[in-house]
């Protein structure tokens, strides 16, 4: 078993632990591992949570269902030895953002009175994860856990699909593809609340 420095006292000083809560991701279980006194492994898995969103993309407003959920394999350095630590890994995502949009709508720059679907999701299925936490002990066998920080979103993939209304021209909808699949915006917040238990 590690051996911790003296400042570790409780529950910190059991290196194996596995947590349950809730995060931008979705709700998610955890594990992780203390290696060494600055160093852990963690991973999660993220799901089981879709949200309504009534939300513009690319200039057109949409009804949505948001379906948040992923997986993530990280590193933990833990710089003071303490209860603060930095995170770097992978997040493999499963987010689908699945919305429509009725009335006068803009399509590639072409004004249409119809309703279409659009779906978006990230082009790549994985991507680069940074975020800061903290641990704080409840009992000797919990901790309560904190992250924030960010997912990293190179391009997006998406799919429009008429579904009444004027006939919209391909060229349009190929239009409107490519302003969506650049990312309104880089990144995407990371937030996470969990109850460890430690062993």
């Amino acid at each position: 078993m590690v051996r911790y420095h003296q400042s570790f006292e409780g529950a910190l000083e059991q290196p194996l632990r596995f947590s349950v809560g809730a995060s931008t991701a979705g709700i998610k279980g955890e594990v992780a591992y203390r290696f060494a006194p600055r160093w852990a492994v963690r991973g999660f898995v993220g799901g089981g949570l879709t949200v309504f969103v009534d939300g513009n993309v690319a200039g057109v407003n949409y009804d949505a269902n948001l379906r948040l959920g992923g997986a993530a394999a990280n590193i933990n350095y833990y710089p003071f030895r303490n209860r603060f630590r930095m995170s770097a890994g992978i997040f493999f995502t499963d987010t689908l953002f699945d919305g429509t949009a009725s009335g006068t709508i803009n399509v590639g720059g072409t004004d249409y009175d119809a309703t279409i679907r659009t779906r978006i999701e990230l082009a790549d299925k994985y991507a680069p994860i940074l975020s800061v936490g903290y641990e704080l002990p409840i009992t000797k066998r919990l901790i309560l856990t904190a992250d924030a920080g960010a997912i990293y979103i190179d391009n997006l993939s998406a799919t429009i699909t008429p579904l009444g209304g004027e006939p919209i021209d391909v060229s349009d909808i190929a239009n409107e593809i490519a302003e969506i699949a650049g990312p309104q915006i880089p990144f995407y917040p990371f937030v996470s609340l969990n109850l460890a238990f430690v062993f």
